[in-house]
C-alpha cells in the first residue's frame, strides 16, 4: 500500500511540475498529494523507525511549498535570500521528495524482505530475549565509564549551562567531532546489554547516565541534536530487545508533542536566557513566533559577507528546524541549476573514505561540503540534507536510487538486530540510531562516520570479551588441574 501510494504521488508530482505548474493551477493537486503523504506516514505507524525515516526526507519539501500556499507565493521559509526560495524552486524541491519517497518505499520493503525472516516463538512472546553468555553484561559495564567521560568532555567543550551564557559563545572546541556519537552508542549499548544480562541495578544506572549526559552533559547547554537521537534511540530499543517493532499509538503521540514543545522551546532558551527577567511564557512566545507571518526588517551578517539576493520586503514564516535545513535544499538546487556548481557523480560519497581519518591525523583531508555555501556569500547551518546531496551528485535521477540505497540499509540491519539479536546487528543498527537527527537533516556523511564509531567501540569491546574469556577459560584450566 505505501508503494502504491508513493507511485500515485509521483504521478500527481508529475503533473504539478510538468504540467499545472503555476501557483493557481497546482494548489488543489497539491494538497490532495499532501494528504497521501500524511496517510502514508500513519500506514507506518506500526514502525516507528520506518516512520522517522519517512517523515524527515519528506517533510523539507513539502512544507516550503505548504508555506507558499497558506501564506502566499511571496511568502519565505527561512530569513534572508528570498529568490533562492521562491516558488518554483520549492516546487523543483517537492516534485524531487515525492521521488525520493517512494524510492525509500522500496528500499524499506526490500529490507524486510532480504533480511531472512525465519519466524521464531521466542521473538513473538513479548518477553526480553536474554543473553546466554556474559557479551552483553561485558559491554555494559564498560560503556558506564566511557558515557561518564564523554559527558565531562562534552560539558568542558560546549561551555556553561545556557543561563550563564548563550550558547556556543564560550565554547572551546573539542578534538573529536563524533564525541556524542560515542556517548549515544554506548548508551545505547549500555540500554541493550543491561537489560539482556538482567543485573540488578540496571535502570538506576539508566536514570543516572542519562542525568549526567543527556541533560547535564549537553541539554542544558543547548545542545539537542544528540539528546534527541538518544532519546529515540532507547524508543526504538525499547522494543527491539522484545523482538518487536514500537508501534505508535495515543500516548506516543501526546508524548512526542510535547517533546518537540520542549526542544523547540531549548532552541529559543539557549539565545534567550542569558538575557534578565526572560520568563518561561516568553521563551514559548518566541519559540513558536514562526506561526505567525513576520516581516523581515533586519538583515543578517556571516563572516562579513552580507547575502546575495537579499531583500528587506518579505513575509517569513520560519517552521522552526525545518527552515534552514530546507534553504539548504532549496539553495543547492539553485547553485546547480544556474551552474554556480557542477554535477559530481558520486564524488562526494566517495571522499567519505578520504574523510574517515580525524583532522588532527590527516589534516589535508577532503573540505566538508557544507562549507561550500559560504563560497556563494549564502546561508548555511552547517548542514547539508541528504536530498540537497543527492541532487548536488546526481540531480533528479538520483532521487530514484540513492534515497532507497539509504532506508534498504536501515531496514536490513534493523530487521537482522530483531530477528537475530546479534551483537553485531545490533552495533550496525546504532551507526543510524547514534545520529537519527544529524544523518537525516545534516548530513548523510554523519550515518557514515557513526558507522565507524560503532565499528572501532564493537572491535575494542570484542577484545575485551576475548581477554576476558581467555582469562576465564585459563582459571577453570588451572582449578581442574588443582581438582584432579
Amino acid at each position: 500500500m505505501n508503494i502504491f501510494l508513493s507511485f500515485i504521488n509521483i504521478i500527481l508530482g508529475s503533473l504539478i511540475y510538468f504540467r499545472f505548474n503555476s501557483y493557481e493551477e497546482s494548489i488543489y493537486l497539491f494538497f490532495l498529494s499532501f494528504l497521501i503523504f500524511l496517510f502514508n506516514c500513519y500506514l507506518r505507524f506500526d514502525n516507528f523507525l520506518f516512520l522517522f525515516r519517512n517523515l524527515t526526507l519528506g517533510i523539507i519539501g513539502f512544507v516550503p511549498l505548504l508555506i507558499k500556499y497558506i501564506y502566499g507565493p511571496e511568502t519565505s521559509f527561512y530569513f534572508g535570500e528570498p529568490d533562492l526560495q521562491i516558488f518554483d524552486l520549492c516546487l523543483k524541491m517537492y516534485f524531487c521528495t515525492v521521488i525520493a519517497l517512494l524510492s525509500s518505499e522500496i528500499g524499506l520493503e526490500l529490507g524486510k524482505y532480504f533480511s531472512s525472516y525465519t519466524p521464531q516463538e521466542i521473538y513473538l512472546s513479548g518477553n526480553e530475549i536474554k543473553s546466554e553468555n556474559d557479551n552483553w553484561l561485558i559491554i555494559s559495564l564498560m560503556c558506564i565509564p566511557i558515557i561518564i567521560l564523554v559527558a565531562y568532555l562534552t560539558s568542558v567543550s560546549a561551555g556553561p549551562p545556557i543561563w550563564l551564557a548563550s550558547y556556543t559563545s564560550e565554547s572551546q572546541g573539542q578534538l573529536l567531532g563524533n564525541l556524542q556519537s560515542i556517548g549515544v552508542i554506548c548508551l545505547l549499548a549500555y540500554y541493550v546489554g543491561s537489560q539482556k544480562a538482567n543485573w540488578k541495578y540496571k535502570n538506576s544506572v539508566l536514570i543516572l547516565l542519562v542525568f549526567i549526559f543527556l541533560i547535564w552533559g549537553m541539554a542544558i547547554r543547548g545542545l539537542r541534536q544528540d539528546v534527541i537521537s538518544a532519546i529515540l534511540g532507547l524508543v526504538f530499543c525499547y522494543s527491539l530487545i522484545k523482538g518487536k517493532d514500537f508501534k505508535i499509538n495515543l500516548t506516543s503521540i501526546i508524548v512526542i508533542f510535547i517533546a518537540y514543545i520542549f526542544f523547540e522551546m531549548l532552541g529559543a532558551a539557549r539565545t534567550l536566557a542569558t538575557v534578565s527577567n526572560i520568563s518561561i511564557w516568553e521563551i514559548f512566545i518566541v519559540a513558536f513566533e514562526f506561526l505567525t507571518p513576520k516581516g523581515l526588517e533586519t538583515g543578517f551578517n556571516l563572516a562579513n559577507q552580507n547575502f546575495f539576493l537579499f531583500d528587506t520586503n518579505v513575509q517569513v514564516v520560519m517552521p522552526g528546524t525545518l527552515g534552514p535545513i530546507a534553504k539548504t535544499f532549496s539553495t543547492t538546487i539553485f547553485l546547480v541549476d544556474q551552474n554556480y556548481i557542477d554535477y559530481q557523480f558520486g564524488k562526494t560519497y566517495f571522499e567519505y573514505l578520504l574523510r574517515s581519518p580525524p583532522e588532527f591525523l590527516y589534516p589535508g583531508r577532503p573540505e566538508d561540503y557544507a562549507w561550500m555555501f559560504l563560497k556563494y556569500n549564502t546561508i548555511t547551518i552547517g548542514g547539508f540534507f541528504e536530498l540537497a546531496e543527492i541532487y548536488f551528485n546526481f540531480g533528479i535521477l538520483g532521487m530514484f536510487f540513492m534515497p532507497g540505497i539509504i532506508s534498504f540499509l536501515i531496514s536490513y540491519i534493523y530487521e537482522k538486530a530483531k530477528r537475530t539479536q546479534s551483537i553485531l546487528h545490533y552495533f550496525l543498527l546504532f551507526s543510524f540510531l547514534g545520529s537519527l537527527f544529524r544523518g537525516a537533516w545534516y548530513q548523510t556523511f554523519a550515518f557514515y562516520k557513526t558507522f565507524l564509531t560503532s565499528m572501532i567501540l564493537l572491535l575494542f569491546f570484542l577484545l575485551i570479551i576475548f581477554i576476558f574469556e581467555t582469562i576465564k577459560k585459563n582459571v577453570i584450566n588451572k582449578n581442574l588441574k588443582f581438582i584432579d
